[in-house]
């Protein structure tokens, strides 16, 4: 993982990260669930997960 600066829009930042990142935490740690704030909860970006598994 790689750390964002703090001055990036949310938004966008979770959903790049969480599209960038996913197989990587999979394969490390078989996460079955993230913790972020509100920005997270978006119809496009829980649509990125789901198609992600």
């Amino acid at each position: 993982m790689q750390a964002v600066s703090g001055n990036i829009n949310d938004n966008d930042g979770f959903k790049n990260i969480i599209k960038h990142h996913i197989s990587s935490l999979k394969a490390a740690q078989k996460c079955q669930c993230f913790i972020a704030d509100t920005a997270l909860y978006t119809a496009e970006t829980i649509q990125s997960l789901d198609e992600q598994k």
